[in-house]
This record gives structure tokens, C-alpha cells and sequence, in this order.
């Protein structure tokens, strides 16, 4: 909530709040579609964060709009892994979906471990024993050598560890994940038209991008399998 807070006092003042103030008014009053009209003129002002992509996956739900809701929650689960209403809404919407994927999910530890924690605590977790591990070299003159190797070593490991996290977390913002919006869509193949279909794609359905080739994405699904999208049905997550 301080994110957007703070990008809508850069943005121009008394036009993004009163946005934002009547976006909520809407939702209020269940008037989804104006709503979700009015949370995405935010959006479109370059304002974003989990809240805001929170109501506007929210409110896709409502109108019943898989697609942006994924695309949304997604977005929103980017921001904050942990957050239990992100988790919940975006549950509800995969489960809404039509297409059920065959096989076991193959998600890379590396990956999974980015996904599930959040950008502040990655780099927490890897600046902090590096601090404390300058400290103690700059206090090295203040402890018996063999008590420095050991704070140096222990701090040195857990250094290590930190990276490991900060790196899964970099590596998972570094991957780019594309959601169908279109009621259906053609999994292709091959990156063309008149390929041979995997099956038939429905909204909400995603994956991470692993190739582009003209108008068409390669996305790797949960199960392992790899299909071509046309991108004018997909939205590729920021």
C-alpha cells in the first residue's frame, strides 16, 4: 500500500487520487465493470502494485474474465509472494480455468524458491551477513584470531545462503510469463499458422516465455511442455 501510495503522490496528485478514490467507490458499490475501467486508467498512468493489481484481478474475477484475472493475481503474487488474499483470489481463479494440465508440475527449485520470496527479504537476506561480515573485519582487532575465524566463516556461509536467495529471487523477476486472455487460442507447435495444434488453449491458462519468434511466444507450462501462442491472444506479465 506505501508503493502505490507513494507513486500516486509522483504521478499528478489530484488526478490519480481521485481516481483511485472513485475506483473504490465503484467496487463499493459492485459496480465491477466501472470498477475495473477505472483501476486500469491507474494502470494505464503507470501507477502499479500489489494493490492495485490485487482489485483489478479481484474485480476480473467478479466479471468472470480469467484471463486478466491470472494475468492480475500473477502480477500482484510478484510483488508480494506472501500475501494470503493474492494466494486465494489466484487459487480460485486457476481453478475456474478450463484447461486442466496433464503430467506433474516441474517447477525449478531455483524458480520456486525466487517466487516464494518477497524482493525486500532477498535483498535483506543478502546484505545483512555481508554487513555484519565487514564489521567483523573491521573489528578484527577486538577478538582472539581464533574466535574471528570462527564469526568470519559462520558469517561467510550464511552469506553464501543469503546470495543463493537473492539470486533465485533476481533469477525469477528475470522470467517473463505470458497468460492467455482470449476465450480461446490455438497452441501451435510450431510458430506459425498453419502448424499442427498441441490442443486448444482457453483464458487464464500460462506459462514462462522461453522463446519469441514474429507474432508468436513460446511458453514452457507447468507440466513441462512447451507450446507457441499467438502473442495478440497473451499478455506477458511485466
Amino acid at each position: 500500500m506505501i508503493a502505490l501510495v507513494l507513486q500516486l503522490a509522483l504521478a499528478a496528485p489530484g488526478d490519480a487520487e481521485g481516481k483511485l478514490e472513485a475506483a473504490a467507490k465503484l467496487a463499493a458499490r459492485q459496480e465491477h465493470a466501472a470498477a475495473f475501467d477505472a483501476y486500469r486508467a491507474l494502470l494505464d498512468q503507470g501507477i502499479d502494485g500489489r494493490d492495485l493489481r490485487y482489485n483489478l484481478g479481484t474485480l476480473a474475477l467478479e466479471l468472470d474474465r480469467l484471463g486478466e484475472a491470472v494475468l492480475h493475481l500473477r502480477t500482484a503474487r510478484r510483488f508480494d509472494p506472501r500475501d494470503d488474499d493474492v494466494r486465494h483470489n489466484l487459487e480460485v481463479a486457476l481453478a475456474r480455468r478450463t484447461d486442466r494440465l496433464a503430467g506433474e508440475a516441474s517447477t525449478a527449485p531455483l524458480f520456486a524458491l525466487g517466487e516464494a520470496v518477497p524482493p525486500a527479504a532477498a535483498r535483506f537476506a543478502f546484505a545483512l551477513p555481508l554487513a555484519l561480515l565487514g564489521a567483523a573485519l573491521c573489528a578484527r582487532g577486538a577478538l582472539e584470531r581464533r574466535w574471528l575465524s570462527i564469526v568470519v566463516a559462520a558469517l561467510t556461509a550464511i552469506a553464501a545462503v543469503g546470495g543463493a536467495v537473492w539470486l533465485a529471487r533476481r533469477t525469477f523477476e528475470a522470467t517473463r510469463e505470458a497468460v492467455v486472455l482470449a476465450v480461446e487460442a490455438p497452441a501451435f507447435k510450431e510458430p506459425n499458422e498453419s502448424a499442427a495444434t498441441a490442443f486448444t488453449a482457453h483464458a487464464g491458462l500460462w506459462g514462462r516465455v522461453v522463446d519469441e519468434e514474429g507474432a508468436f511466444v513460446r511458453v514452457r507450462l507447468d507440466n513441462g511442455l512447451e507450446v507457441w501462442l499467438a502473442r495478440a491472444a497473451t499478455a506477458v506479465l511485466p
